[in-house]
């Protein structure tokens, strides 16, 4: 009797000083038979709230479901785990915690030995990592995106240029020209040049030239501004910002889809 006076004795001690919330309940039943003090400070209740309550005060209807359907399989000196379980603390206040169950027998009774530990600074780190993972893997891309805007713009820019430069000369020669042609119009009528009439010609050209003129010109300002995207960006939050510029870059960028949903 004093040996098991005093293994009890012992049990009570490791209980009751664990820095782990502890509690017990019984094989079958929802109802908790004993809490320890780090159980109070957890849940927020106190023993006496805790002993007369089931175990759905803190883990909610849905939580008890879960929890009695994972300890009722259970064998004697068999043990189960609960990974992740969100609890309810009698301010309201929800927290994650890990439970570890073992079906022992005490005082003749079979009962469920459970340890649950707090583990939501470990979730909110986690998720504090996962979000800064997505934001480098962002950023990487942005680097990526950037590299390959300045190669492209490259790309794009020495044909745009040649385009640019002989429209220039094409419409100087156009002008020079066009007196030539019309004095021939006046002499001899009529007649067809790249498969268009005269008249229809005279008034066509100089359009035509004039989009292919104004067409390389938007893309030069495309290419700039894809330049512009490509630098490394060196300003601080204290720099000025022309907002009027910056708009019209975005609009120069964004003009396809712009005309295409508005």
């Amino acid at each position: 009797e004093d040996a098991l006076i005093e293994s009890e004795e012992r049990f009570r001690q490791i209980f009751e000083q664990n820095y782990d919330a502890q509690f017990i309940f019984e094989y079958g039943a929802r109802q908790i038979i004993d809490a320890n003090a780090a159980s109070s400070a957890l849940f927020g209740f106190t023993r006496e709230e805790l002993t007369d309550s089931e175990i759905s005060v803190f883990t909610g209807a849905g939580g008890l479901l879960k929890f009695v359907d994972i300890a009722k399989d259970v064998s004697v000196g068999g043990s189960f785990g609960i990974e992740r379980m969100e609890i309810v603390k009698k301010d309201g206040e929800k927290r994650f915690v890990s439970i570890k169950g073992q079906r022992i027998k005490l005082m003749q009774s079979d009962v469920i030995y459970c340890t649950v530990r707090d583990i939501s600074e470990v979730i909110r780190m986690e998720e504090d990592s996962r979000v800064m993972q997505t934001k480098l893997i962002h950023a990487n891309k942005m680097t990526s995106l950037g590299t390959l805007a300045s190669g492209v713009a490259h790309e794009i820019n020495n044909p745009n240029n040649y385009i640019l430069f002989n429209a220039s000369i094409l419409t100087g020669v156009w002008k020079d020209t066009a007196r030539i042609l019309e004095a021939y119009y006046k002499e001899n009528g009529e007649f067809s040049a790249g498969g268009l009439p005269y008249t229809e010609m005279i008034r066509s050209v100089p359009e035509l030239l004039s989009g292919i003129t104004d067409g390389a010109r938007r893309v030069k300002g495309i290419i700039d501004n894809l330049k512009d995207f490509s630098k490394p960006d060196v300003s601080d939050a204290a720099g000025s910002v022309d907002v009027n510029a910056a708009v019209t870059a975005s609009v120069s960028m964004l003009r396809h889809e712009i005309i295409k949903y508005t």
